[in-house]
């Protein structure tokens, strides 16, 4: 990954009123950096991502927000972006705790078995209620679905490229 590479901090839905407002929804854990004068890329469905900044933010309900970006003003503005991503580069990202990862870091590593045996590729992880559960492409099979827990996960190592699992019997179909 490049640190001008750029990471999705959330998607953009439609438009919300007439003065080129857009609902967002976060995929970050940190939605309280979404401030003004946050510079972020509008990356529409389609087209180039367009550089600007946030004017304001406010809570719509539930996760989502009303988004306010620099340049759009009017409701015909804004509909480029409905259906499209809110954006950083990656070198923009706050740096993390030691043991905490951003998603992007761990989508592509390779999935090992606490006896070394290749599982597959972490392809997604998804955020449930009680903790992130990493999804694993295997190369033969369904995919394995591997909850992100110290119980389950011994190791992430980024410089290698891998993600080492404990030994956990019924975590895996053929354990």
């Amino acid at each position: 990954m490049s640190a001008g590479e750029l990471i999705t901090i959330g998607r953009l839905g439609g438009p919300h009123g007439l003065r080129g407002e857009l609902r967002f929804f976060p995929d970050t854990d940190f939605p309280e950096r979404l401030v003004r004068g946050r510079r972020v890329a509008a990356c529409p469905g389609a087209g180039e991502p367009v550089w600007t900044e946030i004017d304001g933010v406010r809570p719509l309900g539930g996760r989502g927000f009303v988004v306010a970006l620099t340049g759009l003003r009017s409701r015909e503005a804004a509909e480029p972006y409905a259906g499209g991503r809110l954006c950083v580069r990656a070198a923009d990202l706050p740096r993390l705790p030691d043991g905490q990862y951003y998603h992007h870091q761990l989508i592509g590593l390779e999935v090992v078995r606490a006896d070394g045996r290749v599982l597959g590729r972490l392809a997604d992880v998804r955020q449930t209620g009680a903790n992130d559960v990493f999804v694993v492409s295997r190369p033969k099979g369904a995919d394995a679905l591997i909850p992100a827990i110290l119980d389950a996960v011994a190791q992430i190592d980024l410089a290698s490229g891998r993600v080492r699992l404990r030994r956990l019997p019924g975590l895996l179909d053929d354990e």
